[in-house]
């Protein structure tokens, strides 16, 4: 849900917000950036790692 929500999202979004005008708040988490001890947590930061990048790359849409 972490990704597929925000991609699905974006995917319907930015054809508006390119007419319109607007922006995309993308709230992700640490544990997708910097903290990377939280033991059982692959799935949920590998998520937030991947709104990170993804945040970056519609960036340049």
């Amino acid at each position: 849900m972490n990704l597929d929500g925000t991609f699905y999202t974006l995917k319907y979004a930015l054809p508006y917000l390119k007419k319109q005008g607007g922006s995309v708040v993308i709230t992700s988490s640490v544990n997708g950036t910097r903290m990377f001890s939280n033991s059982g947590a692959t799935a949920y930061a590998s998520t937030k790692a991947a709104q990170v990048a993804f945040a970056k790359m519609t960036a340049l849409y």
